[in-house]
């Protein structure tokens, strides 16, 4: 079994965007009141009802905090019931001692929620589109790249400053072929690129060496990098090709014929590099 990550571009329409951003406050609201109930008030809670504070016992007041208030529960329940499991898992990870200490989410970075799979519905519309159904939602436009393997778990709906994405986490069968050769261990190192526990060494030339030379020599050897090359005033070097030119000042000076630069300009960028030295 493989998990793999499948993520399309959104193209949702006007009204559909703003039910994005209803949706991600409300289940970024609803995940950072359970943070804060257990961080603050799992004592009080203990003792009052005599049970743990965890995933159902917030799942079971999530039920009460829809039925008080329509705004909340304009908002598909599977989307802050996911955010309520990202919370627990959040804590399982913090006291295993795999994660730090969960932090509230904020509006402009954690703008997302998800979905379970089987609730979801994908219809492929031609060879570059797709529309996906999300519940409460409808339908909304995909920009379809690639064809989704496998089995959806779950939709999640992301908003950054590149727009609205969609990710489906799939369940791929794959069984890997059985590996009768031996064990190999590996040691990187500096006189050889790599030693084998089997005595072998093998030896990697660097990358840049031959792209470096050929750089090199293409800028010595070039004509194009000396034709542009204008001789100095009083050096008494002439360029091959070149021809004397007036000056300003009547003083003869050389310039090569396609150079593209001329001696008042370039006497200018001498000076305004030598003033910000």
């Amino acid at each position: 079994m493989i998990l793999r990550g499948f993520r399309y571009k959104l193209s949702p329409s006007a009204d559909q965007e703003a039910m994005f951003r209803r949706f991600a406050g409300v289940c970024r609201l609803v995940y950072n009141l359970a943070l804060e109930q257990r961080r603050d008030w799992w004592r009080h809670y203990e003792r009052e009802t005599g049970s743990k504070l965890n995933y159902v016992a917030q799942a079971r007041q999530l039920t009460d905090l829809r039925a008080e208030f329509d705004w909340i529960r304009a908002v598909y329940v599977s989307c802050q019931q996911q955010a309520l499991r990202d919370l627990d898992k959040a804590f399982t990870n913090f006291f295993a001692g795999r994660a730090r200490y969960p932090s509230a989410r904020k509006k402009g970075t954690n703008d997302t929620f998800r979905f379970p799979g089987r609730e979801v519905e994908v219809r492929r519309l031609s060879g570059k589109w797709s529309v996906v159904r999300l519940p409460k939602i409808g339908w909304v436009k995909v920009r379809d790249t690639r064809p989704i393997r496998g089995e959806v778990k779950t939709v999640t709906i992301t908003g950054d400053a590149g727009g609205w994405h969609v990710a489906f986490a799939c369940e791929i069968e794959h069984d890997a072929p059985d590996n009768f050769r031996p064990a190999v261990g590996i040691d990187r190192g500096i006189a050889a690129t790599l030693a084998l526990s089997t005595g072998e060494r093998l030896s990697v030339p660097p990358l840049w060496t031959g792209s470096r030379r050929r750089r090199d020599g293409r800028s010595a050897s070039s004509p194009a990098a000396n034709e542009g090359r204008a001789a100095m005033p009083g050096s008494g070097s002439v360029s091959p090709g070149s021809k004397p030119v007036p000056g300003a000042s009547g003083a003869i000076s050389t310039i090569a014929p396609h150079s593209t630069f001329r001696v008042g300009s370039a006497s200018l960028c001498w000076k305004t590099c030598a003033s910000r030295t």
